[in-house]
């Protein structure tokens, strides 16, 4: 009965620790860029980001290049609610192939552009 009850409670525990550490590498799509700041060299940006959902946090980045575009995953925290490891501010570089706009995750692992450089400015800025 022991050695029964003791087998039970040790798989209960593996799959805890199995759902806690398959949390950390799921990609979130409801990361929000609160603020953005551009260095004076124009070389890296810092994001200041937030979820939109009440559970969870953000720990990673991913930005992957595809032409002169850049699109951003960020993933979550390892937990269903845990703090651990959460950041909420990224710095990105700017690479020149990243010329034109920013993308990020949503829904249905589709990408939704939220930042594009003004071609006459060169400033940065929001669409909503």
């Amino acid at each position: 009965m022991k050695k029964t009850l003791l087998i039970i409670l040790i798989i209960i525990v593996l799959v805890v620790i199995t759902l806690f550490i398959y949390s950390g590498f799921r990609k979130r799509n409801d990361a929000v860029i609160n603020n953005y700041l551009v260095s004076d060299d124009r070389k890296t940006m810092k994001l200041s980001v937030e979820v939109a959902s009440s559970i969870g946090y953000v720990r990673d980045i991913d930005v992957v290049y595809i032409g002169n575009r850049m699109y951003i995953s960020f993933y979550s925290t390892f937990g269903l609610n845990s703090s651990i490891g959460a950041k909420s501010e990224f710095e990105i570089n700017l690479d020149e192939m990243c010329t034109t706009d920013i993308y990020l995750l949503r829904e249905n692992s589709e990408y939704r552009l939220v930042l594009t450089k003004d071609k006459s400015t060169e400033m940065w800025e929001k669409v909503y």
